[in-house]
């Protein structure tokens, strides 16, 4: 009898326990099947919370080196650094739009987009900033400047506009999509891919002269692209989606990681070591192709929108409520940088 009771409760436990098991490392609890890999294994680096003058969300994040830097955000929110972050300034907009995407050309030449066909451009360093005005109402979302004259911008609704001369002009060209399109990554001015809604992908090798339709398998809102060099490139997106391309975006490869969360953006410093961030504080990193992702620890629960990476240890990444993150390779060089103790 007591053979056949302990039957029935091996056989009640093997019933309701859950496929998933857990594990806490380091005090993140982690997850994972029976028939799964463990989630990504921990990275080395060291992101630490800048101060921050918004609680606004910052939406995209471009530094013309290691010290200078820009931020872009909700109601019009600009953000500058001239030393590292050690002090972000706010810079006076005068608009109250939406901004999404920052890019300097060089020192005093940058750009700024939002919603509503927004566009702003600076010839003094960031110090004043004045409308151009165009006939486009939609979102704008990512922009790219070869060089001072020739850019494009993306946005909502398939929109794709050039300029050739600096922004004084833009011409509107036919990408073949109605979907937004949401980045941008161009390796020169002939070669460049967009991403957006719905698993849409778009490569010009003409300077937009003509698009190619790039099919790929995911129906994912895709959020960010970047290429490293002309063949290596990557995509991500909501759904934990990530996609490597090894031959100019003609055709994608899913990588895999074990966490669901929707990736924001993704920088990498060259065709083995990149970088990925996403909701929750998520900052992943590869040092191998992305054939393998691991998780560097981040002080936030925050959604993390957008990354840049200066070199192997230096980085930013910025996201919810004005949130500003800092890579440094140690705790050790962080603290390097530090005020002595009194």
């Amino acid at each position: 009898m007591l053979n056949q009771i302990h039957s029935y409760i091996v056989l009640l436990l093997i019933l309701i326990l859950p496929i998933n098991f857990l594990y806490a490392e380091d005090n993140n609890i982690q997850y994972f099947t029976a028939k799964e890999t463990p989630s990504p294994k921990y990275m080395p680096g060291l992101w630490v919370k800048q101060n921050s003058p918004t609680q606004n969300d910052l939406k995209k994040v471009f530094f013309l080196n290691v010290a200078e830097g820009w931020a872009v955000g909700e109601n019009g929110t600009i953000l500058h650094t001239t030393n590292g972050g050690k002090l972000w300034t706010q810079i006076d907009s005068n608009v109250e739009e939406n901004l999404n995407a920052v890019y300097f050309v060089n020192k005093e030449i940058g750009y700024i987009i939002g919603e509503k066909g927004l566009i702003l451009k600076t010839i003094d360093n960031g110090k004043e900033w004045n409308k151009i005005r165009t006939n486009y109402m939609h979102d704008l979302n990512d922009l790219y400047f070869a060089d001072e004259k020739k850019g494009w911008i993306v946005g909502n609704y398939g929109i794709v506009l050039m300029t050739d001369d600096g922004g004084i002009s833009w011409s509107k060209e036919i990408a073949g999509t109605q979907s937004d399109l949401i980045a941008c990554s161009f390796i020169d001015a002939r070669q460049g891919w967009m991403i957006g809604t719905i698993g849409t992908v778009r490569s010009t090798e003409n300077g937009g002269k003509s698009y190619n339709t790039i099919k790929i398998t995911s129906t994912n809102y895709l959020n960010d692209i970047f290429f490293v060099d002309k063949l290596t490139g990557w995509i991500v997106g909501n759904n934990s989606e990530i996609l490597k391309t090894n031959d100019e975006g003609k055709t994608w490869q899913k990588q895999e990681i074990p966490e669901l969360e929707n990736l924001k953006g993704v920088f990498s410093f060259n065709k083995d070591i990149g970088w990925i961030v996403g909701e929750h504080g998520m900052i992943l990193k590869t040092e191998d192709g992305g054939s393998n992702w691991g998780i560097q620890k981040t002080p936030t629960e925050e959604n993390i929108n957008s990354i840049y990476i200066i070199d192997t240890t230096t980085g930013y990444a910025v996201g919810e409520k004005g949130l500003i993150l800092r890579l440094w390779e140690s705790d050790d060089d962080f603290q390097a940088t530090q005020p002595p103790k009194e």
